[in-house]
């Protein structure tokens, strides 16, 4: 269990349904939730190529916590390639960990990987 005063952050998840006739990616309903934590890094990865010219890649990653005791939501992995929006801000869903109860196999967090 996650102290309640760690999760600090509120986001939006919705999970991908499709594209439309113009090939845009189509989401579902918006599942709000609240509280949690976003924890993000930044990934600068710079490699020469033949000659002069550089190629640069920035990578914005983050994971998601969610506390079960706090957010009464149920994500599975039909979330993944789905998109979270946290301050405004779009991700892709990488990958759903979900942390079960030893005894019980209750779920009692959701790590969700996001780049």
């Amino acid at each position: 269990m996650i102290d309640k005063r760690m999760l600090v952050d509120e986001a939006i998840i919705k999970k991908r349904v499709g594209m439309d006739e113009w090939g845009a990616e189509l989401f579902s309903e918006d599942l709000y939730i609240s509280p949690c934590r976003f924890d993000q890094s930044t990934n600068h990865v710079q490699s020469q190529k033949s000659g002069a010219s550089k190629n640069r890649t920035v990578n914005y990653v983050g994971v998601l916590y969610i506390d079960t005791d706090y957010c009464n939501v149920e994500i599975d992995n039909s979330y993944i390639d789905g998109q979270l929006i946290v301050d405004n801000q779009a991700y892709i869903i990488s990958k759903i960990i979900p942390n079960r109860h030893p005894m019980n196999k209750r779920i009692l967090t959701y790590e969700i990987e996001v780049i």
